[in-house]
Formats: C-alpha cells, structure tokens, sequence
C-alpha cells in the first residue's frame, strides 16, 4: 500500500538510484541470457557473438 508518511523517510537519491541499478541489473541479465543462448544454439560459431542493442 502506498504510505504518504513514508515519502518524508525516504531520501530522494535512493529513489533514483535503485531503479537505475534495477535497470543496469537486468541489462546484465539479458546480455548474459543472450549470450548463453547464443552459445547453445551456434556452439560451432565464434565464442563472441556481436551485441545486442538494448
């Protein structure tokens, strides 16, 4: 539930750190996701597949 009180607890630079960390986060998550299945699927091709573009 949303909780006006809590919004003065908070400091403003943690609400904007943890989802630019979230993002970076899953941005490494998907590149290794991608890599992994890159590998499975062409195990006979180069070990450094191009970079996806997010």
């Amino acid at each position: 539930m949303y909780n006006p009180n809590s919004l003065s607890l908070t400091p403003k630079p943690k609400r904007i750190i943890i989802p630019f960390c979230s993002v970076y986060l899953t941005n490494i998550i998907n590149q290794v996701e991608y890599l992994t299945i890159y590998k499975i699927l062409n195990p006979k091709e180069s070990k450094t597949p191009k970079k996806r573009k997010f």
